[in-house]
């Protein structure tokens, strides 16, 4: 790597520049550099020294001067620092060297992980275990180095032009959601439910919703091919999902599953039998087959490639909610992360501290939702005698749009959910239609 370096002067020359303009005109200049710069981004040892030193009296609101900075780094400096002052007559073109500095930073860095990917692998190593380097390759190669930062004036233009165009959210398959969750791609969603609850339904029956108009991915970590596609055509078809595994279907039955198939074969759906696999893993299938809705079943068995951060449950739990976080901002998907509940707690009011192993996992998201049965006091006997098809489904978190909840049923042995609807119990039970029935049919019978 010297030989690299050593053909590369501007970096050393983008370093000086910096740190002249700091000594030279600090007022000027300091404040936009310490907002961009950081000390690791400094290849050479004495220039960061003296970066760190000039950051430290910035913070302690101390002036930064070759006084100053003799006096904080010692006589062995001196030298140093009178030299950055003398080649740097004017601070007026910091932002070149600032920009000079962090596109060398990038072209290092990226060339250490891409030498450290091709000595291991050049040396037997796993391709798998190459992954994470990769990953970071990626992130350093797509950063451009441009500010995010934005005048009013500019934000105001991008508004008003388009203020009156209708915008456009994910449809999650219920108007109930829908009129609350206003989620974009981006969005961050967590989905949280004791065992037995029904989460993973719900998230099948989400996931071949949203599969009709966007591509999705499904990575679970408890459930197989067979079992999920199982599950997948009993929400499909209305067939019973008992009847299914054991294979015991009618003639009738069997015409629903192809008619389910044929409406399957047509979804844009991924299933991943993900166990084993690291959160980077995910991140890198999901960018590969340009994923843009994804689904993690479930958070907390997702496992990190740094043994470290792996064997401790809360560090892991909180590094995988980070990643997940990054996966939907910075590739613009909108993920959606199965998780449990910590134990204890009521199961009829869960709150979002109940949140199991970390509490990153609230922060990181932008949705919470909680799926749980609901508490049997206020319910009629109509209700009290359909309560094991009970379910509420709150949002306690939701950064852009209202908190709330709604009912839902769940019907087990189709795998499916509906929601609340007026006048449900005065509804009579109607027999199984050939095809998927309307959501708002009380479904009793045989199929046709």
């Amino acid at each position: 790597m010297g030989g690299l370096i050593d053909e590369r002067p501007v970096y050393l020359e983008a370093e000086w520049g910096v740190l002249g303009a700091l000594i030279v005109d600090a007022a000027y200049c300091a404040a936009e550099i310490f907002l961009d710069v950081r000390a690791d981004e400094f290849l050479h040892s004495d220039c960061r020294t003296v970066f760190e030193a000039a950051a430290g009296l910035y913070h302690e609101g101390a002036p930064i001067t070759r006084l100053t900075l003799c006096t904080k780094l010692g006589e062995e400096y001196r030298d140093f620092v009178e030299q950055l002052e003398q080649v740097t007559p004017t601070a007026t073109t910091f932002r070149a060297s600032v920009s000079a500095l962090k596109r060398e930073a990038r072209r290092i860095q990226a060339f250490e992980l891409a030498q450290a990917i091709a000595d291991a692998l050049r040396f037997g190593g796993d391709p798998d275990e190459t992954q994470p380097d990769a990953e970071k390759l990626l992130e350093v190669l797509s950063k451009t180095g441009q500010a995010r930062g934005t005048s009013i004036q500019d934000m105001a233009v991008r508004y008003f032009s388009g203020m009156g165009e209708k915008k456009v959210f994910f449809d999650w398959g219920f108007d109930k959601f829908n009129r609350i969750l206003l989620c974009r791609k981006g969005t961050n969603v967590i989905l949280a439910a004791r065992p037995s609850v029904g989460k993973t339904a719900l998230a099948l029956q989400l996931a071949l919703h949203f599969a009709k108009k966007h591509r999705v991915a499904f990575y679970s970590f408890e459930m197989g091919e067979e079992e999920a596609m199982e599950r997948m055509m009993a929400n499909l078809s209305f067939v019973d999902y008992t009847k299914i595994q054991r294979g015991e279907l009618n003639d009738a039955e069997q015409l629903a599953q192809i008619r389910a198939k044929d409406k399957l074969q047509a979804m844009q759906l991924r299933f991943v039998d993900a166990n084993g696999w690291t959160v980077h893993q995910i991140r890198a299938d999901a960018v590969r087959h340009q994923i843009e809705v994804v689904f993690i079943d479930y958070l907390q068995l997702i496992s990190h490639p740094d043994a470290k951060i792996d064997s401790n449950d809360f560090t892991r739990v909180t590094e995988v909610s980070r990643s997940i976080q990054s996966l939907a901002k910075n590739h613009k998907m909108m993920t959606i992360s199965l998780s449990q509940f910590s134990r204890g707690g009521e199961d009829t009011r869960p709150q979002l501290k109940d949140l199991r192993s970390s509490g990153q996992i609230e922060q990181d998201a932008d949705v919470v939702a909680f799926l749980y049965r609901p508490s049997e006091q206020g319910l009629t006997g109509e209700q009290m005698a359909d309560y094991d098809n009970l379910r509420e489904f709150k949002i306690a978190k939701n950064r852009n749009g209202q908190l709330g909840k709604m009912r839902l049923w769940f019907q087990g042995p189709y795998q499916h959910f509906m929601q609340e609807w007026d006048h449900f119990y005065d509804t009579q039970p109607q027999p199984m239609p050939p095809g998927r029935p309307p959501e708002q049919l009380k479904l009793g019978g045989q199929s046709a």
